[in-house]
């Protein structure tokens, strides 16, 4: 026998204890380390239905704003695109951080995910915020005028009174969300006497003023050659 002729025996190979068996599945009870994968696919999933959703929303901001040229759905609109684009980065920041450890990362690129969600939470502010201060100083804060359908529509209205005969000067200036304040030069129906004129001119003034959309208004004499405004 092997022992009997002096040789050396293999140690037999001794049976995990129930301690040791345990201690393989320690880190499964932590539970941010628990279903690491099935968390990954379930955060990518809902990164993906994130996409898919603002984007179709992006693009339904960006028809009716189209369509109605509110600067409010504009600003409304990059905001959503500003979070399309933010899922992006998000979905980045999976792909890159699942990548294998090499020899330059031996601990992996799990830190990755943090650095484009950074780009993800800056991206939203940053987007929106210059879309919104562009509107703001370019259609209102420098004095806009009106869209040219309202002001057509104020003209209308101003011809349609029975004391102006025509109109030969009207801006509509934009100084909050709808409303606006009105300058205008007007002939007056009639011949009556320049102090008479003026207590009509006031009465005209506030009668534009009692509208909801409008903040104020200043009317003066037009001018005999100056060319009437067409409705």
């Amino acid at each position: 026998m092997a022992g009997e002729q002096g040789g050396e025996q293999a140690p037999a190979p001794v049976a995990a204890t129930g301690a040791d068996r345990r201690s393989y599945d320690l880190f499964k009870s932590v539970p941010l380390l628990r279903g690491t994968g099935a968390a990954q696919s379930e955060s990518l999933m809902t990164v993906l239905v994130a996409l898919a959703a603002n984007l179709l929303i992006a693009v339904a901001k960006s028809a009716a704003a189209a369509v109605t040229g509110s600067a409010s759905l504009v600003a409304e609109a990059a905001h959503s695109w500003a979070d399309t684009g933010n899922e992006i980065f998000l979905l980045i920041a999976n792909r890159r951080s699942r990548r294998p450890p090499d020899r330059a990362h031996p601990l992996g690129y799990g830190r990755e995910a943090y650095v484009w969600s950074l780009f993800a939470a800056i991206g939203v502010f940053a987007a929106g915020s210059a879309v919104s201060v562009t509107h703001g100083v370019q259609r209102f804060l420098v004095g806009q005028e009106a869209d040219p359908r309202v002001r057509a529509a104020a003209l209308r209205a101003l011809l349609d009174l029975p004391e102006v005969a025509r109109v030969t000067y009207l801006r509509l200036e934009v100084v909050g969300p709808r409303m606006v304040f009105v300058v205008g030069d007007v002939d007056l129906t009639g011949d009556d006497t320049e102090s008479h004129l003026a207590v009509r001119l006031r009465a005209l003034e506030a009668q534009i003023s009692a509208s909801p959309a409008v903040a104020g208004a200043v009317l003066s004499l037009s001018a005999p050659d100056e060319p009437s405004l067409e409705a």
